[in-house]
């Protein structure tokens, strides 16, 4: 049995970092990912193909809506690449930030990765 791959879409995270954090600093936005190109980083698909979604707030991973982390690769490795990001890290103090990973409705060879930003409301 051949062993198994870990962190294969991390180099891909890291390769596009600063246009997440460019994201998040602008208030949240879609990013075009083809799906190539998770196939060339290693082609794990869950039956959801490579659909996710994860919550971070004050940029810690929230438990509410992360069960992507378990059953996705692609979103484990998003969040080991920001989870060491101190300007991810700077950036999503304040915040509520989701990231969710969904195949175009109109161009199935390509997934948005939509990042939604909001400021957390303490009602002080």
């Amino acid at each position: 049995m051949g062993k198994k791959k870990v962190n294969i879409y991390e180099p891909f995270w890291r390769s596009i970092l600063n246009d997440i954090l460019e994201c998040i600093e602008d208030g949240g936005d879609d990013l075009e990912i083809k799906r190539k190109t998770f196939e060339s980083y290693g082609g794990e698909r869950t039956s959801s193909g490579y659909d996710f979604s994860i919550n971070y707030e004050n940029g810690d991973l929230t438990l509410y809506g992360n069960s992507s982390l378990h059953s996705s690769a692609v979103a484990r490795d998003l969040n080991n690449v920001l989870s060491s990001s101190l300007i991810f890290k700077k950036l999503a103090t304040g915040k509520r930030i989701h990231f969710r990973c969904k195949q175009d409705r109109m161009d199935k060879s390509q997934y948005l990765l939509c990042i939604e930003v909001n400021t957390i409301d303490y009602g002080v």
